[in-house]
């Protein structure tokens, strides 16, 4: 089992047994998050109904139906949307990358910071 280490990013050789315990309580805590997400989710989907559900009511003084939606659209409409999201997904790590590199660079250009050592003891 490695462990990541947060200085580096990079993968440890080390490993280290967790009990059965902290196992639980890991599995516990993702198993809770998940349902609390999966909660959100269910409560974002019925908030949208209720919101379509009161648009579609919304009638003018001849009783017809003031809002309509083609909802064929849709499919255009999420693949296009979704591109957009990636490429900002992709710009904003480009970002982080170039910001880590530069970081990086800037720390091997810089002098060592060796610990000083005392000659006369």
């Amino acid at each position: 089992m490695s462990i990541i280490n947060p200085h580096t990013g990079k993968a440890s050789k080390k490993g280290r047994a967790i009990s059965d315990q902290e196992l639980v309580q890991v599995l516990t805590g993702l198993r809770q998050k998940i349902d609390f997400l999966n909660q959100q989710n269910m409560q974002l989907g019925m908030y949208i109904e209720f919101v379509v559900d009161n648009l579609f009511a919304v009638k003018d003084e001849s009783g017809k139906q003031i809002f309509e939606m083609d909802v064929a659209q849709f499919p255009e409409f999420a693949e296009k949307r979704f591109a957009e999201i990636q490429e900002q997904v992709k710009e904003v790590q480009e970002a982080e990358l170039n910001q880590q590199t530069e970081n990086l660079v800037a720390g091997l250009k810089s002098e060592p910071k060796l610990p000083k050592v005392d000659l006369d003891e």
